[in-house]
């Protein structure tokens, strides 16, 4: 008899999942409401998930506020969320030892006695565990296996079973977590076509659905296509990003979405909504400088951040651009050192293989080693470059204007500053020269010169180009509903907090990953040509699309705020 538990999630429990609420598109289109015989002829009815989990119409689901399910995944006390990054313990870890001596045995019996299905050689073992972006690591048994039934408890009641086997051994906070490969599917997002008839559509449906949306702590809307790695094309999908902090039951407003659509036919579209941070020089998780960085020439796409702080950067995007100084210069240095360390001893053992000519040493292995010594060299030349970059050389300039987060009068979202820089450190606004770039770029990226220079609009389709600190040179493709709806908070001078919402140019990546990250902010947005497009300022990490201020807006506010005549590139 399956063992079910009352869903008792604390806030926190609850948000192991990106996906907080979901509906899929109609199977098929539904057929009339009876058939020739006057019989009811039912029709299928739309995937609907909440927190990872497929809904039915049971009043309880599995899981409980220590062991969390999900379709496709079980576990807990904490669960990391996917993506995920696994750091495999050394032979001689104490865990590692532990596990070996005194638990592989015990878990695996209690996996047999549940019927977990583990063919096909399916991992079984422990390592640490952390989510993107995020530094937090976590001891975790990691069991890879099958699941056949989404409504079995097994996975649920194996979980609680080998917590209690590692508290029964003194292991206080090691996690479990059984997961199927489909746990974490591969999603592609790419724009909506301009000839898309829901194209049109949306134009009538945006205002009714930013209605049902309200105030509440939602940051972006927009319409995008998402499609799995083995689809050639994905549904149509309205996609609504929260705040990683909101508690809002989302799935009766997805509900209500729902029935708006219906209502219109379009039983073809999907509703989406995840949580994520889209403010991209607010997170920023990586806080090592590159070699690049190291240069009294301001260089467009270089590192900027607070002078005297270590704890968070942004993009200089060019010679109109935001906040204040260089990342600190000995916690930049002690970065690299640590790094240049953790290289060292990761080659070690097989830098004295390879000296001593062992033959047991693959032509893999010393690929491998090849790898890592350039990746030191390189650690070795910025460690130089840095140590010589003295403490005048540290200093950009000085804030002269920002806007503040507000909005435009025609309601675009604006989020910018200017610096006055050194004049020891003004360059040119370089760019990378025609063929400097990727071949996936080459037809779409043709600059007459290495040089930003000029600027323009861009319409649905076009392609645009950015180099930001984090991710470098990055392509996209403006989508074809060209704006997106944006909603953020900010605190007034009674001490208030306040909504400001506007619209921005929605980026989605082309021939990369993803447009931009976090730490990216800032960043010159250029078309083809190496004209200015505008600013990119924040993106959907989950979905990874990307926000820009386009070039008009954000100079005429510019000269609104400066009193200046003009601005130019």
């Amino acid at each position: 008899m399956s063992h079910v538990v009352n869903c008792v999630f604390s806030s926190i429990q609850r948000r192991v999942n990106s996906e907080v609420a979901y509906a899929g598109p109609l199977p098929t289109p539904p057929p009339s409401a009876s058939t020739s015989s006057g019989t009811s002829n039912p029709y299928p009815k739309r995937v609907r998930r909440v927190e990872g989990c497929s809904e039915s119409e049971a009043a309880y689901t599995i899981g409980d506020a220590e062991v969390h399910n999900e379709d496709f995944r079980c576990g807990g006390p904490h669960l990391v969320r996917l993506p995920a990054f696994n750091d495999h313990l050394t032979p001689n870890d104490p865990l590692n030892v532990a596990w070996d001596e005194h638990l592989e045995g015990p878990v695996r019996e209690i996996l047999n006695c549940y019927r977990i299905d583990l063919t096909g050689g399916i991992a079984v073992g422990p390592l640490r565990r952390s989510s993107t972006g995020k530094r937090e690591k976590y001891d975790t048994a990691l069991i890879i296996a099958q699941k056949h039934s989404l409504t079995s408890d097994v996975w649920f009641r194996a979980c609680k079973e080998i917590l209690q086997l590692f508290r029964s051994k003194g292991f206080m906070k090691l996690n479990v977590e059984i997961i199927d490969d489909r746990a974490n599917p591969t999603l592609t997002t790419y724009p909506a076509s301009l000839t898309d008839p829901f194209v049109e559509s949306w134009t009538i449906l945006r205002p009714t659905i930013l209605e049902i949306l309200g105030e509440n702590d939602w940051t972006l809307l927009y319409v995008v296509r998402r499609r799995s790695k083995n689809h050639h094309e994905g549904p149509i999908t309205i996609a609504i990003t929260v705040t990683e902090e909101s508690t809002k039951e989302w799935s009766a407003i997805r509900d209500e979405i729902v029935r708006l659509l219906d209502s219109r036919g379009h039983h073809d579209v999907a509703i989406a909504i995840c949580r994520a941070n889209v403010w991209h020089g607010s997170s920023f998780d990586d806080q090592v400088l590159g070699h690049r960085d190291w240069d009294v020439r301001a260089k467009l796409g270089g590192s900027l951040g607070l002078r005297g702080s270590a704890d968070s950067a942004s993009t200089f995007g060019g010679f109109v651009e935001l906040q204040n100084t260089l990342l600190d210069h000995e916690s930049a240095i002690a970065g690299y050192q640590k790094g240049l360390d953790d290289k060292r001893h990761s080659i070690s053992n097989l830098r004295q293989r390879i000296l001593a000519d062992d033959p047991s040493v693959s032509k893999g292995d010393k690929i491998l080693y090849e790898r890592q010594q350039a990746a030191i060299n390189e650690i070795e030349d910025t460690i130089w470059a840095a140590t010589s970059f003295g403490q005048q050389k540290r200093h950009l300039g000085s804030v002269f204007a920002a806007s503040g987060f507000k909005t435009s009068p025609q309601k675009n979202i604006l989020d910018w500053a200017l610096i006055d820089v050194e004049d020891s450190r003004i360059t040119s606004n370089e760019i990378p020269p025609d063929g400097g770039v990727s071949p996936d770029f080459f037809t779409t990226y043709c600059p007459p010169q290495p040089i930003m220079s000029g600027t323009t609009s861009v319409a649905e389709g076009n392609h645009v180009f950015k180099i930001g600190r984090r991710t470098g040179f990055t392509a996209g493709i403006v989508n074809g509903i060209k704006l997106c709806d944006l909603q953020g908070w900010v605190t007034n001078s009674q001490g208030q907090k306040e909504c400001v919402r506007g619209t921005a140019l929605l980026i989605l990546p082309h021939a990369c990953e993803t447009f931009g990250d976090p730490g990216d902010s800032g960043s010159f947005v250029m078309d083809g040509q190496g004209r200015f497009v505008g600013l990119y300022f924040g993106g959907d990490r989950e979905r990874n699309a990307g926000l820009v201020t386009e070039a008009p807006n954000l100079f005429e506010d510019i000269k609104k705020v400066t009193g200046c005549r003009d601005v130019r590139i």
